[in-house]
Parts: C-alpha cells; sequence; structure tokens
C-alpha cells in the first residue's frame, strides 16, 4: 500500500490525541485508591498533575516556528572606470594625436595613459588592453591585475605605441580600450573573443580615440 505524506498538522494532531489518552489514562487510576485510604487526596493530586504535564509536553511539540524573513545577499557589483577625473589623458577631450615618426626621422616613442578603476565589492581587479578590437578580434592584448580593498582606488597605466603592429592602416582613427572586469577572463575561444569572463557583464570599459600621423613632433597632442 502507498504510504501518504503526512503533515506537520496531522503529526501535530496524532501527538495531542496521545498525549490526552497518556494524561486520561494517568488520571484513571486514581479511581482505584479507595477514598479512604490514607494519602489517597495527596496521591490523586500528584497523578492527575502528571496527566496534565503529559498532555502539555505533547502539545508544546506540535509548536511550529514562525516564518523567517530570508534576505537576499546584495547582487555583486562590477567595477568601474571613474569619470574624468580618474582619466589622463581624459578621452571626453577629443582624440590623441601620436606621430609614428619624428621630424628628423626619429621613431617616436609610446603615449602613458592612466585610469583610476574602483570595485565595491571585489578584492582583485583584472583587465585588458585593446588595440582596434573591433578591426581584430583575434589580437593578443595588454593584461593586467591588481588586489586592494574593496572600494579602494587602483591605478592603472599603460602606454600606447604609435608604432604598436595591432594598429591597422593609418588613415583611420583607432581605438584604444581599457576593459576591466572582477573575474579573470577566459583565454579560450568562446565569445566575445578575449572579453568574456564567468559573470557575463560585471565589467566596465573606457575607449580612447587614437589619430596616428608621420614627421610631427613625437608626443601626444
Amino acid at each position: 500500500m502507498a504510504m501518504g505524506r503526512i503533515s506537520i498538522g496531522q503529526r501535530c494532531q496524532s501527538r495531542v490525541l496521545h498525549a490526552g489518552k497518556a494524561g486520561a489514562q494517568v488520571g484513571a487510576v486514581t479511581r482505584h485508591f479507595p477514598s479512604h485510604e490514607a494519602g489517597t487526596a495527596v496521591a490523586s493530586f500528584v497523578l492527575v498533575m502528571l496527566g496534565t504535564l503529559f498532555f502539555m509536553v505533547g502539545a508544546a511539540g506540535c509548536l511550529v516556528p514562525p516564518d523567517i524573513a530570508y534576505e537576499a545577499p546584495p547582487a555583486p557589483q562590477p567595477p568601474r572606470i571613474e569619470g574624468s577625473k580618474g582619466l589622463s589623458p581624459d578621452p571626453s577631450a577629443g582624440p590623441i594625436y601620436l606621430s609614428k615618426i619624428g621630424p628628423s626621422g626619429e621613431r617616436c616613442g609610446p603615449q602613458p595613459i592612466l585610469a583610476t578603476v574602483v570595485d565595491p565589492d571585489s578584492t582583485r581587479v583584472y583587465w585588458r588592453i585593446f588595440f582596434d578590437y573591433y578591426h581584430d578580434d583575434a589580437q593578443e592584448p595588454d593584461t593586467g591585475d591588481a588586489e586592494a580593498e574593496p572600494g579602494t582606488e587602483i591605478a592603472v597605466n599603460f602606454n600606447v605605441d604609435p608604432n604598436d603592429a595591432r594598429f591597422g592602416s593609418e588613415s583611420v582613427p583607432h581605438q584604444v580600450e581599457l576593459l576591466v572586469a572582477d573575474q579573470p577572463f577566459y583565454d579560450d575561444q568562446r565569445e566575445p573573443r578575449g572579453r568574456a569572463v564567468p559573470d557575463g557583464d560585471l565589467t566596465d570599459s573606457m575607449i580612447w580615440t587614437v589619430v596616428l600621423t608621420q614627421g610631427a613632433q613625437c608626443g601626444s597632442r
């Protein structure tokens, strides 16, 4: 025969019923004492109290704990690249003009870039630097990571070399992108290539527009 599941209410009802029967049986014992026997009153009182105790213990076992409100933990927050105060040069100020070759034919060196990153709830931040990613997503990005207490500013410094082979044609504006995450990036072929992280969207990015020239003074302008 299939056995059904007994609810808490049914178990409680059964427990109280058995406790009540036990109390009744204990109380019934008092009727077997002759009324003229010494100590009958005291014995009857004790047995009645025992019967009452049986019932109370059985009923107490049926107390159902109150519902406890469950508060979901706060959702994880992505790292963020601070606005213009934490960026040098400031992308909103316009393109960075870099000459590949100086006026005397010398090869121009890299342009330093600084960004400030804050993660409100993680102790480690990871980043990647892409050059014209949307023209070539198979390129090898520059990478880095740093550890800091949650909410602490992290300085991310990197260089943009105007002669970097990852830049495409000189005739078009180029993009240098800083992508930050609070999880390590995947290094396999999953999409988007080079940018995928375990938590999907817990990332932030900043893009600098770079214009490459020839024969001008080295350095940005």
